[in-house]
C-alpha cells in the first residue's frame, strides 16, 4: 500500500461523507456522515505517519485523540437528538428522557 493510495481512499471517504452530510435532512443521518468524515481524517493521519517514515507513536497519539473527539461529538449530538425527540413526543416509550 502506498501513501498516495491511502490518501486517495481517505479523500474519497471524506467526499462521500461530505456529500451525505449536505444531503441529509435528519440529525441522525448527518451524525453518521460526520462520523464518516472523521474516520477518513483518522485514516489520512494514520497513513501519513505510518507510510512517510515519521515516528509512528506520534501518529498513534493523534489518531487516538481524533477517535476520542469523534466519539465525544457523536455522543453530544446523539444526546441533543434524543432530548429534542423526547420534547416533541417522538421518542419511543421507555426510552431515556420519555
Amino acid at each position: 500500500m502506498t501513501l498516495t493510495y491511502a490518501l486517495v481512499v481517505a479523500a474519497a471517504l471524506f467526499a462521500l461523507g461530505l456529500g451525505s452530510f449536505v444531503g441529509r435532512r435528519t440529525m441522525l443521518g448527518a451524525l453518521l456522515a460526520f462520523e464518516l468524515m472523521m474516520a477518513s481524517a483518522i485514516l489520512a493521519v494514520a497513513a501519513i505517519t505510518t507510510l512517510s517514515g515519521a515516528q509512528s507513536a506520534q501518529g498513534q497519539v493523534v489518531a487516538v485523540v481524533l477517535v476520542g473527539a469523534a466519539t465525544a461529538a457523536g455522543v453530544l449530538v446523539l444526546g441533543a437528538y434524543l432530548a429534542s425527540a423526547a420534547g416533541d413526543g417522538t421518542a419511543e416509550e421507555g426510552a431515556p428522557g420519555s
